[in-house]
C-alpha cells in the first residue's frame, strides 16, 4: 500500500551558508523568512538570497533556495 501522507509533506529543502559553512536546512513550504529565522534561531540576523537581494520578513521561501546568513556588526 502507497504511503498517500508522503504526498501531503510540504517539507522543501533550502541551503543555508552561513561563516562556518554550508547546511541543508529543511523548510515547509510557504513559509515566511520570519518563522523561518524563528525555527532556525536566526532572529536578528539578514538572509540574502542567491541573487544577492535582502529578503524581508514577509517573503516566502521555496524550494532550492541558496539563503545566505549575514549577522550584525557589533560595536565594542
Amino acid at each position: 500500500m502507497p504511503n498517500f501522507d508522503a504526498f501531503n509533506n510540504n517539507e522543501i529543502e533550502v541551503e543555508l551558508i552561513t561563516l562556518s559553512g554550508v547546511q541543508a536546512v529543511k523548510a515547509t513550504e510557504g513559509m515566511t523568512v520570519k518563522e523561518f529565522k524563528e525555527a532556525n534561531n536566526l532572529v536578528g540576523t539578514k538572509i540574502i538570497d542567491d541573487d544577492s537581494n535582502l529578503l524581508r520578513d514577509t517573503d516566502t521561501i521555496e524550494e532550492g533556495m541558496q539563503l545566505y546568513v549575514s549577522t550584525p556588526k557589533k560595536n565594542g
